[in-house]
C-alpha cells in the first residue's frame, strides 16, 4: 500500500516508523495534521479454521519483512 501512495495511485494510513523514510525523502506528505497513536497495537487476522489464501500469506510476510526492518522483534 505505501508503495502504491508513493508511485501516486492514492494515499496511504501507516504506521510512523514504516512510513517516516518516505515523509522524510518527500515521497509522501501528511494528509492531515493530526495523528493518533496505537495504544494496544495492530492484529492481522484471518477466519478460524481456514487456510489463508497465497496472497493473504504473501502480505503477511510482506508486512513482517518490512516491520522487521523498522521494529524489534516481539
Amino acid at each position: 500500500m505505501v508503495d502504491l501512495a508513493v508511485a501516486g495511485h492514492g494515499i496511504v494510513l501507516g504506521w510512523q516508523p514504516m512510513i517516516d523514510r518516505h515523509v522524510q525523502s518527500g515521497a509522501l506528505v501528511p494528509a492531515c495534521r493530526k495523528s493518533v497513536g496505537a495504544v494496544g497495537g495492530y492484529y492481522l487476522l484471518t477466519p478460524s479454521g481456514k487456510t489463508p489464501r497465497r496472497a493473504a500469506r504473501a502480505f503477511e510476510k510482506w508486512l513482517a519483512d518490512e516491520l522487521a526492518t523498522v521494529a524489534p522483534p516481539l
